[in-house]
């Protein structure tokens, strides 16, 4: 495993502990719960950064649906759509 992600899973564990003090818990709940949950908060944000970044470039659009936000493809940017997907397409060995 490399340094940093050893590290950023020993980060993740201790904080998590130390805002659950009374936790304990087998490997497989360590990892659903305790990462997952932490995880998927961190990640939900780094999305909304995004989708906001999409719709700012106009290639998706933002429907309010009573308190929810929708995104959807912008039909009309398709040439956009298939020129940022060349140029971020991870590259393979």
């Amino acid at each position: 495993m490399e340094r940093d992600a050893f590290e950023l899973i020993s980060f993740k564990i201790l904080m998590y502990l130390s805002e659950n003090k009374e936790a304990k818990d087998p490997l497989v709940h360590v990892v659903d719960y305790w990462l997952k949950q932490r995880d998927k908060e961190y990640l939900a944000v780094k999305v909304e950064k995004v989708l906001l970044a999409l719709v700012a470039k106009g290639v998706i659009t933002k429907v309010e649906k009573g308190k929810r936000q929708i995104y959807k493809i912008n039909p009309s940017k398709q040439q956009e759509i298939s020129d940022l997907l060349s140029l971020l397409k991870p590259e393979t060995d």
